[in-house]
């Protein structure tokens, strides 16, 4: 018997004893062998499902079962009964089964506070509140009303940049008009994404494709918050666009954007946004798979290091501003709390902003060096090389 098999057939004893964190560990030692294929391969996977109650990684395994072995009527089954959606509303994802939760789209996951702390777990009060929320508003942006989804179980929202543009406190509003304080902890103006925090764990998340890329000409519906259906395509064309977005044949959105958008099965594959860097007469949609990578990215900043300050300014959280830093050290913004009071320079600071330059800025004293004669901490003709 090879050692895959027998890792396989230990893990499957494992999980029928409902030792499921072992029996998954075997399985998928078993899986690394690509010798191990068809209905075997097919049958690891479905073994593996048994370990989740995440159901978006339920159905991430039955496609592989379905990969290896396409006639699998056991993996069909059980896809098709995933996805089967409630009958009073055909876009929403059905509960877990009883005994499991799922934390986010991507996984790992933590609460932020102010300033961004994590993990951290929703108190007893909190996860008694939990609720059916999904598609939320996001009132009060730059912009004008803007539309999100929740992608986290603790209370965390995506929605675009364009419709919190710099802010960090907006009001979001649930789909029973209960409004709630919203706090923009993290996001990425080139992708157009932030996450935004509110006091709100909810019981189930809308389903996520597994593919990676939607195919032209496919059906898309987007769903804003108040209703609003938006129906379209996704549309063929050759201009060269970044892997993240993708284009619709969209031209007009009820609000500033921010609605998760839909295939024909009902998967959430992104989201729509107004913020394409072209004058198109066409709305865009990033892809969920850039906004999963955007959630994991940033709770893995939570649990990597806790204490981080939101730079409004470029989207990152600050480590620098956390300890007490005037400064962004990723883009060098000023941060709120500092603009008004007296900036120097100080040398417990050097290990987050890297100043090791040999000239200090004549201005605010950083040691990061110069662009063009403009210190890069302040932005000011500060170089002391230049006035000579």
């Amino acid at each position: 018997m090879s050692s895959s098999l027998r890792s396989l057939q230990q893990g499957i004893a494992a999980i029928q004893a409902e030792h499921f964190q072992e029996g998954a560990r075997l399985i998928k030692i078993a899986l690394r062998d690509e010798m191990l294929t068809g209905s075997l391969r097919a049958t690891a996977y479905l073994w593996l499902a048994n370990t989740t109650g995440d159901s978006q990684q339920k159905i991430n395994y039955y496609t592989e079962a379905l990969t290896a072995d396409p006639s699998n009527d056991l993996a069909k089954q059980w896809l098709a009964e995933l996805m089967k959606p409630p009958a009073n509303n055909p876009l929403m994802q059905p509960p877990p089964p009883p005994g499991y939760t799922t934390t986010h789209i991507g996984g790992g996951g933590g609460m932020p506070v102010k300033p961004v702390t994590g993990p951290l777990v929703p108190t007893n009060e909190q996860q008694s509140m939990t609720a059916s929320y999904h598609i939320v508003g996001i009132l009060g942006g730059p912009n004008g009303t803007g539309s999100g989804f929740f992608v986290a179980r603790n209370g965390i929202i995506a929605t675009t940049r364009y419709v919190v543009g710099g802010l960090e406190n907006i009001t979001v509003e649930l789909e029973t008009r209960r409004q709630l304080p919203g706090r923009v902890v993290r996001s990425y103006p080139d992708l157009d994404i932030a996450l935004v925090y509110v006091e709100q764990p909810v019981n189930d998340l809308l389903p996520v494709t597994p593919f990676p890329t939607i195919a032209d000409n496919a059906a898309l519906n987007g769903i804003a918050h108040g209703g609003q259906i938006i129906n379209g395509r996704k549309r063929e064309t050759t201009r060269a666009l970044a892997a993240h977005w993708f284009p619709t044949d969209i031209s007009v959105l009820p609000d500033a954007g921010g609605c998760p958008v839909f295939d024909e099965r009902h998967y959430v594959v992104g989201m729509l946004t107004r913020n394409d860097t072209n004058a198109a007469a066409y709305v865009h949609g990033v892809h969920i798979t850039a906004i999963t990578r955007c959630v994991d990215n940033f709770f893995q900043e939570m649990q990597t290091h806790r204490d981080r300050v939101y730079c409004h300014s470029c989207g990152s959280v600050s480590r620098a501003a956390a300890a007490g830093g005037f400064y962004c050290e990723t883009c060098g913004t000023t941060m709120p709390f500092a603009e008004d009071i007296q900036r120097i320079s100080t040398p417990q600071m050097a290990m987050y902003y890297q100043e090791n330059h040999p000239d200090t800025c004549t201005n605010c004293g950083a040691r990061v060096g110069f662009h063009k004669d403009l210190c890069l901490r302040c932005g000011v003709a500060g170089n002391p090389a230049g006035k000579r």
